[in-house]
């Protein structure tokens, strides 16, 4: 995936939804779509890349930013784009019919649903230590509940459930979830791959302007 970003210098992170960047030499408002935590990467003086926004109270989204020499792509609303686009690269599957955002029961809804068979939720990963990606930087009850569902639709054999961790960043070797920082989350992910449920984890080549999916990663828990 391409785009037309703008370099700017970030300041600092004001709620989960916006920081506060300079952009052409003035500081600016601009939108975050992510509500991690992101510390390691929304620190004063990080570079930054921002692409326009049309509509709404702020002109700008906040896609990217530079950490160790590299480019995080922050937009946790890629991930499912990212592997939809490797999917079609790759012909992993003999796509008949496609639906994005298929709705689950009452209240629910995943990422992708292929020929009425495979369901697929995408996490969006921006965590790195030690060469290791983790999933999530901060407590996620979605998450959790996602991965539930997913559980019991394996078991059920209702649909072909999948969970897709892309990691939007070109350093991790491996992936694992983040215990530490959210335990139900870490063990529902666990009991998921016990029971045979297809996880699957990538890195992305990242530049300025453009990110995809590069290769898989090992899952080390």
């Amino acid at each position: 995936m391409q785009f037309d970003l703008k370099e700017c210098i970030v300041l600092e992170r004001l709620n989960r939804f916006v920081a506060k960047v300079i952009v052409d030499n003035e500081e600016t408002l601009v939108h975050i779509r992510n509500t991690g935590r992101l510390p390691e990467l929304l620190v004063k003086g990080a570079k930054g890349l921002l692409e326009k926004k049309e509509g709404g109270k702020y002109n700008w989204h906040l896609k990217a930013v530079n950490k160790n020499g590299h480019w995080v792509y922050i937009d946790s609303l890629l991930a499912p784009k990212l592997f939809l686009d490797f999917i079609r690269k790759e012909n992993l599957f003999d796509i008949k019919s496609l639906k994005l955002e298929p709705k689950y029961g009452d209240n629910h809804k995943f990422d992708i649903l292929i020929n009425n068979e495979v369901l697929i939720e995408t996490k969006s990963v921006n965590l790195v230590k030690d060469e290791i990606a983790m999933f999530p930087d901060a407590p996620s009850e979605r998450g959790t509940k996602h991965i539930e569902l997913l559980k019991n639709i394996h078991i059920t054999k209702e649909y072909k459930p999948m969970i897709v961790f892309v990691v939007q960043r070109p350093d991790a070797k491996a992936f694992k979830p983040n215990e530490e920082t959210d335990p139900n989350f870490s063990e529902a992910l666990k009991q998921a791959k016990e029971i045979g449920l297809d996880i699957l984890c990538f890195d992305c080549y990242t530049s300025e302007n453009e990110i995809f999916i590069k290769s898989q990663i090992p899952k080390v828990f």
